[in-house]
């Protein structure tokens, strides 16, 4: 996984549509079909390999680092994924990097009892940016999917089809990766939300309105008002089949264990807002992943994003 966290990060800053089909395509071209075929799964459907939260891997890392150096870190690189990655304890005795089709038959097959050792072995035996993808692709927030139209051309140009292996979830087809369909977009932070409310909008084709929310204490206050885009669809089932109360147009989710809507959600700009009751405005949220049924306890808590606004001026200045 060291190469693959290494070929998204190289392809990220070329600014050439032909020199990033050409790293993709050199580093498909150099795998075993075993390997081609789990990274082509990691790229276009992202959430069909979550099978953990940010929040409880970060857990994990706050055991063996300073909660202070933490927030300053995430402060910097503005990722939570990142900063996992950059902070992940160092073992003396590191196992080998782990293997695209290794990592996807251990994430299949591993309970959810042994999936929090079986990723510490796989994080501590890779370099930064492989740990940065096994995080992505743990927790099923690898960033604007690669449509499967993309691949298939890419690897027609080496000679090679295309084979799409069945996935866990049908999602529909995003933005692509590495920017061959539309310019990338800087997403500086990301936290997983909670689905509160869902208003069906006037235009037409309808849109859906979601508001998330996060933890304050034991309370849910809500963070993010956004269209849910391509995830539409699948909003509106969830919530047809778990509304509590409704207000006009407006359905309120249920919260219940069992019955949760989380979303990853991504953001361009963290804003003081001292009218809105979380205090902040997220900039530009959108979607990145879904998990339905989750557990409410998976959503993030306020003090994590509160810790990233820039602090008042001192005496007024």
């Amino acid at each position: 996984m060291n190469r693959f966290g290494s070929v998204i990060r190289q392809a990220a800053f070329l600014a050439a549509e032909e020199d990033r089909r050409r790293v993709l395509a050199d580093y498909l071209d150099s795998l075993s079909s075993e390997d081609r075929d789990a990274v082509c799964l990691f790229l276009t459907v992202p959430a069909a390999t979550r099978r953990t939260q940010l929040k409880a891997l970060r857990r994990r890392v706050e055991e063996h680092v300073a909660p202070a150096l933490f927030q300053l870190s995430h402060a910097f690189t503005g990722d939570l994924a990142e900063t996992i990655a950059l902070l992940w304890p160092n073992t003396p005795a590191a196992n080998r990097p782990v293997g695209p089709a290794e990592l996807l038959q251990g994430l299949r097959q591993t309970g959810p009892l042994d999936l929090p050792q079986r990723l510490s072995s796989w994080l501590s035996g890779c370099d930064v940016p492989g740990r940065h993808a096994i995080v992505r692709i743990a927790t099923g927030t690898l960033r604007n999917p690669v449509p499967a139209s993309t691949l298939e051309h890419v690897l027609a140009s080496r000679g090679i089809a295309l084979r799409l292996m069945d996935s866990d979830a049908d999602l529909p087809a995003q933005a692509d990766l590495f920017g061959l369909s539309h310019p990338p977009i800087p997403v500086p932070g990301e936290i997983d939300a909670v689905l509160l409310y869902v208003e069906q909008g006037r235009t037409h084709p309808p849109t859906v309105l979601c508001t998330f929310g996060a933890w304050q204490g034991n309370d849910l206050v809500p963070v993010a008002r956004l269209d849910a885009g391509a995830f539409s669809e699948q909003i509106r089932s969830f919530a047809s089949r778990h509304t509590g109360r409704r207000f006009g147009p407006t359905r309120e989710v249920s919260h219940a264990p069992g019955a949760t809507m989380i979303a990853t959600l991504a953001y361009e700009a963290l804003e003081p807002a001292a009218r809105r009751r979380a205090g902040f405005v997220l900039k530009a949220p959108r979607i990145l992943a879904l998990s339905p049924a989750a557990s409410p306890d998976d959503a993030g808590d306020l003090d994590t994003l509160t810790s990233l606004l820039p602090l008042p001026p001192a005496n007024g200045y």
